[in-house]
């Protein structure tokens, strides 16, 4: 194998093998952010190592901290200014709403830990979840399929599939229709 054969392997497994350094997550960062529209969004996300099937509208002022940690399945809409702190795997299913304003947090500190160690776990949201504006998603949280996080709240356990939560820490209040059918996109 050549010399240029051999960077070009390097350079191609740093940047698609989800092993892209600070500097690259930050290069990717910044671009997503400004980005105008949501088909450049995607595409740079791609680049950057996240999975993205199908039609996804994202819009403007969203960061991702680490955008190769995100797997977005499908027909998904993502609002404005939402935060993605996705130092552990961020997974959106299909037909998914995620409103604005909202934290999505995969990392953390250990507050019984002398030394403050690092706390990281992903987040999971099922198919026809539906994110509430001006929530926050707590590391380890999976958001079941059909089930509603409402406006302004704080999600620090699981929530079960066709449940709605609400407030701070979230509860339960109702469940939702099992029958749906819709799309986003």
């Amino acid at each position: 194998m050549s010399k240029s054969q051999s960077f070009l392997k390097r350079l191609y497994n740093l940047i698609f093998n989800h092993k892209l350094p600070s500097i690259w997550n930050k290069f990717f960062r910044v671009l997503i952010f400004y980005s105008l529209c949501s088909f450049s969004k995607k595409l740079l996300l791609k680049i950057s190592g996240s999975k993205v099937c199908g039609k996804v509208e994202i819009q403007r002022g969203n960061l991702f901290m680490v955008p190769g940690n995100l797997d977005i399945k499908g027909d998904v809409s993502i609002g404005r200014n939402n935060f993605f702190q996705s130092r552990a795997k961020i997974t959106i299913g299909k037909h998914v709403n995620i409103s604005g304003y909202s934290f999505f947090m995969t990392g953390s500190h250990d507050v019984g830990s002398p030394d403050f160690k690092c706390v990281y776990a992903p987040i999971t949201m099922g198919d026809y979840a539906w994110i509430g504006i001006n929530s926050t998603i707590l590391p380890g949280v999976t958001i079941g399929e059909g089930a509603v996080v409402a406006a302004s709240s704080v999600v620090t356990k699981d929530v079960p599939p066709y449940t709605v939560v609400a407030g701070c820490p979230a509860v339960k209040i109702k469940e939702r229709a099992r029958n749906l059918n819709y799309k986003i996109c």
